[in-house]
C-alpha cells in the first residue's frame, strides 16, 4: 500500500498497490515529503512492498518482473490483462465508485462526480419505490436499494454497474437468501440520475446494456431536463415529464408522476 495520493487522478495509491494484487501491508518508502513535489515532474520512486517492488511515476508503476500497472483514472486495470469478477469484488472501498466494464475498473461517474440535484433525487426515488415494495398490499413484495453492485453480463463479458437505485423482488431474491454481497439475481428495475457532465447518450447506452442483460426495466433521470425516461425491452424508450404518470403492469401499483419527484427533491 502506497501512502500518498497519486498527483492528478484521486485515487490512493494504497488501493492501487492492491489493485496490482500486492496486499503484504509494509511499506518502505524514502524521502516520502520530498517525492510531492519531484512526483509531479515525473519522477520515478521505487517502493517495496513485501518481496515486490515497483518504480512509480504519477500514472503507472513497473513491477520487478517487468509488468507494466496502470494507475491513472478514470480507469484501473492490469496491462495486458482484465480484472475477474472476483479480482474486482476483491478492491478495496474508496472514495471513488467503480464498475466493473471490458475486465477493468472504469470510475462510475467520470468525468463529474455527482452533485446536489443527484444526492437529492436518490434518497427521494428510493423512499418511494420502497414505500411501494414493502407495502402490504404490494402485489410484486421485494426492496430498494442504492448504489448496489449487480453481477451482469455486457457483450459476452462480465460487468458488475453500480446504479444509482435498484429495485428487485423478492421473488427474484427472497430475504432469506439476501447476503451482504452484490446482487446475482436479476432485479426489475434500475434507475441511472444523469450528472453535470454525463450526456444522455452514454446513459441511454448504457440503458440499453442493462436491457440487454436481462433487466427489464431501466428509469434514466434528468434533473436539467425535470424528466423520467423509461425503457423497455420490448418497445422504445418513453419520457415522462410534469404530471404524466408512470406506470406499468410489469410494476403493479406503483405510480410515479416526475414533477411530484423533482418537487420532493426540491429541485428548482
Amino acid at each position: 500500500m502506497l501512502p500518498y495520493p497519486l498527483p492528478k487522478s484521486g485515487i490512493l495509491c494504497s488501493a492501487g498497490a492492491r489493485k496490482m494484487g500486492i496486499s503484504t501491508p509494509k511499506i518502505e518508502w524514502s524521502h516520502l515529503a520530498a517525492g510531492f513535489g519531484s512526483l509531479l515532474d515525473n519522477c520515478f520512486k521505487t517502493v517495496k512492498v513485501g518481496d515486490v517492488r515497483a518504480s512509480l511515476d504519477r500514472d503507472s508503476a513497473i513491477l520487478n518482473n517487468g509488468d507494466p500497472v496502470m494507475l491513472s483514472t478514470p480507469e484501473l486495470s492490469i496491462s495486458g490483462q482484465k480484472l475477474t469478477p472476483e479480482q474486482f469484488l476483491a478492491l478495496p472501498e474508496g472514495d471513488i465508485v467503480y464498475e466493473l466494464v471490458d475486465g477493468r475498473a472504469v470510475s462510475k461517474n467520470e468525468p463529474m462526480s455527482p452533485k446536489r440535484f443527484h444526492a437529492r433525487l436518490q434518497p427521494v426515488l428510493w423512499q418511494i419505490l420502497e414505500d411501494w415494495c414493502s407495502s402490504p398490499e404490494c402485489p410484486k413484495p421485494g426492496s430498494a436499494h442504492t448504489e448496489w453492485a449487480v453481477v451482469l453480463t455486457r457483450k459476452a463479458e462480465p460487468w458488475i454497474p453500480i446504479p444509482d437505485l435498484t429495485y428487485i423482488s423478492n421473488e427474484r431474491l427472497p430475504v432469506e437468501a439476501m447476503t451482504d454481497e452484490p446482487c446475482f439475481a436479476i432485479p426489475e428495475l434500475v434507475i441511472e440520475i444523469l450528472s453535470p457532465g454525463q450526456s444522455f447518450g452514454a446513459i441511454a447506452q448504457k440503458a440499453t446494456d442493462y436491457l440487454e442483460a436481462g433487466i427489464p426495466r431501466v428509469w434514466v433521470v434528468d434533473p436539467q431536463a425535470k424528466s423520467i425516461t423509461v425503457f423497455y425491452p420490448d418497445a422504445p424508450p418513453r419520457t415522462f415529464t410534469g404530471s404524466q404518470a408512470i406506470q406499468d403492469d410489469f410494476l403493479p401499483g406503483l405510480k410515479v408522476i416526475p414533477q411530484d419527484v423533482f418537487a420532493q427533491a426540491r429541485i428548482p
